[in-house]
């Protein structure tokens, strides 16, 4: 009996126990990224988030030195870094191509294409060489390399891009290494030659919507307030999934179910934005409760059910479908709506939406 009753005790402990930490993970969850939470992408396209260490970053530019608050940086893109130790290995490789010696010429290639994007720029100058034999092997590694990486790869700017809260900054990070911690390995070194860019997760706010045809895609304009606010220049991400119908009554319905996208895409997946999201907006405006005049172009030249937004209560309409990603051309506030239906009824359904929006 007593071994009953421990046992008992033992699965309340247990059992409450698991309820707190499932607790513990809500909360956490619903918590915003501490200020210099990061992401960090490496040369390799690996990420892993971490935490800097740093208050300041250091980045010289022609007009000068600044020092950039860490918390008030949004995004850093690192310009090509080679290694001295690497940088060495290709003047020194680069040397050989010439050598009266076959198999030293031969090896000298061979290591040069190895080092990829980072002989690339090297073997450039080498191509122009007047030694016919050097030109021609730099030649031939340029031509194993360029089928082999990626041209983002081998088109890296020289400089770095640190995107702040209020402007952008062109120059060079002078630090080699930047300190970070992350939670599996502690304290650790991030040596900028690795690495392609840092982006500050507490920069950006995330938000999902729920976008009703009935409402928001009925022939009476009206456009949904997501409740988020758009800096210009920041970046916006949106993606849309859910279905709608164009024409639900009594013998068609189901017969007219879009996505996002619109009623292109019933003719299956594109590549690209679908439903035309770029950054180039399209003629629209109006405000949330009906819109003035040319806020209805938008609405004859998009496909039927195809998901659209706009930032600001005037500002142009554009085509955001399944996917959207560009600079935010404007401040204000966003809205999403739906092109209404061709058929002179009211859609029914509605898009799930993701947006995130950088601060």
């Amino acid at each position: 009996m007593r071994n009953r009753h421990l046992w008992a005790l033992l699965v309340v402990v247990l059992v409450a126990t698991v309820r707190m930490s499932a607790q513990e993970k809500h909360e956490k969850v619903g918590q915003p990224p501490e200020p210099n939470a990061v992401e960090v992408r490496f040369a390799d396209d690996s990420v892993v988030k971490m935490l800097l260490q740093q208050s300041s970053i250091e980045v010289a530019t022609r007009y000068g030195k600044l020092s950039v608050p860490a918390n008030e940086i949004r995004r850093i893109e690192f310009g090509l870094r080679v290694p001295p130790e690497t940088t060495k290995r290709i003047e020194l490789a680069v040397s050989r191509l010439g050598s009266a010696d076959f198999k030293q010429r031969d090896s000298a290639t061979n290591e040069l294409i190895a080092l990829r994007e980072l002989a690339y720029a090297a073997l450039q100058q080498a191509s122009k060489s007047k030694n016919p034999e050097v030109s021609k092997r730099a030649k031939d590694a340029l031509k194993a390399i360029t089928e082999a990486v990626p041209a983002e790869k081998l088109h890296v700017p020289q400089y770095d891009t640190v995107d702040a809260a209020d402007f952008t900054i062109i120059g060079r990070i002078e630090t080699a290494v930047l300190k970070a911690r992350t939670a599996y390995f502690g304290e650790t070194n991030l040596h900028l030659a690795d690495l392609r860019s840092l982006r500050w997760l507490a920069s950006e706010r995330e938000v999902k919507v729920a976008v009703d045809a009935a409402r928001y895609g009925a022939a009476q304009e009206a456009w949904l307030d997501t409740g988020i606010d758009i800096r210009a220049g920041a970046g916006l991400q949106i993606s849309a999934g859910g279905t709608v119908d164009l024409r639900p009554a009594a013998g068609n319905a189901g017969t007219y179910v879009v996505g996002p996208d619109g009623m292109n895409s019933m003719r299956g997946p594109r590549g690209g934005f679908p439903g035309g999201g770029r950054a180039a907006a399209m003629p629209g405006g109006g405000g949330p409760g009906g819109g003035r005049g040319p806020g209805r172009a938008v609405f004859s030249s998009s496909s039927p059910g195809a998901l659209l937004g706009r930032i600001g209560e005037f500002g142009s309409s554009f085509v955001v479908g399944s996917r959207f990603e560009a600079p935010a051309p404007e401040d204000g506030k966003l809205y999403l709506r739906i092109v209404p239906s061709p058929y002179g009824v009211d859609s029914s359904g509605s898009y799930d939406v993701r947006i995130i929006a950088g601060r």
